[in-house]
């Protein structure tokens, strides 16, 4: 729970979305977010499960992802939602920009903006349709683009390229 995640963000945005939210981590910003959702009257709704080395029993409780971060350099949060078959809504950060396709396999907002954040939240929450379409079309691009076999295939690659020309 750091500044450049933005669960500042995310956790603004809930006040005007009939949802839950959990928060999976730890960090320096605990106390001082648990404090906004107290001030935010969001106590019920927002639930803070520390640090956690799993995560698929936090997707299997979620309808959808939220990535609010500042600052999101590869985007391994967006493969770990496509790879457990969840609609995500993402801040337009480094990463989540270079791998979703916006309405295609997620939804993308812009950094720091709690409206559309909140907007992007409702979306999702709205529409069954959409949900399903961006996790599937998600999986899909995940399985196809940063799959085992991909990965593998990729590092394979590479190895032989640098015995090659040794």
């Amino acid at each position: 729970l750091h500044d450049n995640k933005g669960i500042d963000t995310a956790i603004s945005a809930l006040k005007s979305v009939d949802a839950h939210l959990i928060i999976v981590g730890d960090g320096p910003l605990e106390n001082e977010l648990k404090a906004q959702v107290v001030k935010d009257n969001l106590v019920g709704r927002v639930h803070f499960s520390g640090w956690a080395s799993q995560i698929s029993p936090f997707c299997a409780a979620s309808d959808a992802w939220v990535v609010s971060s500042r600052h999101e350099p590869l985007g391994n949060v967006v493969l770990d939602a496509w790879m457990h078959r969840l609609p995500i809504v993402a801040t337009m950060s480094d990463g989540p920009r270079s791998l979703i396709d916006d309405e295609e396999d997620g939804l993308l907002v812009p950094i720091d903006n709690v409206e559309k954040m909140a907007e992007g939240m409702k979306k999702l929450k709205n529409s069954p349709t959409l949900r399903v379409k961006l996790a599937e079309n998600g999986y899909e691009k995940g399985v196809k683009e940063y799959g085992r076999d991909v990965v593998i295939a990729d590092y394979l690659d590479f190895y032989e390229h640098i015995v090659k020309n040794k």
